[in-house]
């Protein structure tokens, strides 16, 4: 999980920062808790999300390179 100095919205401007990748790992942060209460369950972790499908899901996780060993559907 990414480590943040202090709080996400207190993240300095300038030199470096890119919010397209603060946003990725916020979202990495929420996708993995969403599949740690699903228990493994992508159709579960995908409803938590409030995504229309867990294909959705399946295709973030891809993308950002979240890894959760659990069971999967």
């Amino acid at each position: 999980m990414p480590s943040f100095q202090g709080s996400l919205l207190d993240q300095p401007l300038g030199d470096g920062f890119k919010l397209s990748l603060l946003l990725d790992d916020i979202q990495r942060i929420y996708l993995q808790r969403a599949m740690a209460e699903a228990r493994g369950s992508k159709t579960i972790a995908a409803k938590l999300l409030g995504f229309n499908n867990y294909q959705t899901l399946s295709n973030q996780l891809e993308r950002l390179n979240v890894r959760y060993d659990g069971s999967d559907d």
